[in-house]
């Protein structure tokens, strides 16, 4: 939802209270889901996701002009907000970027789930169906930002942030750069030219 991200971070950026956020999106009708609760469940996703952003990088989205870029912020607070993304963006996309392997499997995903269920017992409780669906979503969302083309099979495209926005990252930004699938002389380049 990138769409309705950026204007949520829009009238965040004139209130900054959630509330007013919510009662402006409704009265003028921003989203188009047709259901009050619809739209509700929407803006609450969405702000779940923007909470994660520090204000300055909420500017930042603001600010931008290009879709891919307002994508990639989305991307971040999506991976900020949800720890089983973050690993599986940083831990099995990237590191398939590495070695040239642009193709993502079921396996994969299922791979890194019982590795992160070891580690998390919530995910280990989880049945079939909501691992799924959980799969499915990750899927979505990943194509929706432009990580993911096509499925199945699924292909990973490269993303190329400006380096404007990889200097907005608030913070220590190493996990957040190679949760954007960055390789490391790219990483270790910027960490160089912007020292925290």
């Amino acid at each position: 939802m990138p769409i309705e991200s950026k204007l949520m971070a829009v009238l965040w950026m004139r209130f900054k209270d959630w509330k007013m956020v919510q009662q402006e999106a409704l009265e003028h009708h921003h989203f188009p889901q047709k259901s009050l609760k619809g739209q509700k469940r929407v803006m609450s996703e969405v702000r779940f996701r923007l909470q994660h952003l520090r204000p300055a990088e909420i500017e930042l989205l603001v600010e931008q002009e290009g879709m891919t870029e307002v994508r990639l912020l989305v991307h971040l607070a999506a991976c900020r907000a949800y720890p089983l993304l973050l690993s599986f963006s940083s831990k099995v996309l990237r590191e398939k970027l590495m070695v040239f392997d642009e193709e993502v499997q079921d396996a994969d995903f299922y791979n890194h789930w019982e590795e992160q269920a070891v580690l998390h017992d919530s995910l280990y409780r989880l049945g079939e169906t909501s691992r799924s669906q959980i799969r499915r979503a990750v899927y979505r969302f990943l194509a929706e930002v432009g990580v993911l083309i096509g499925g199945p099979p699924r292909t990973l495209n490269p993303v190329h942030p400006p380096n404007s926005l990889v200097q907005g990252i608030d913070g220590s930004p190493r996990p957040w750069l190679e949760a954007l699938l960055l390789d490391e002389a790219t990483i270790e380049m910027f960490l160089q030219e912007n020292p925290v």
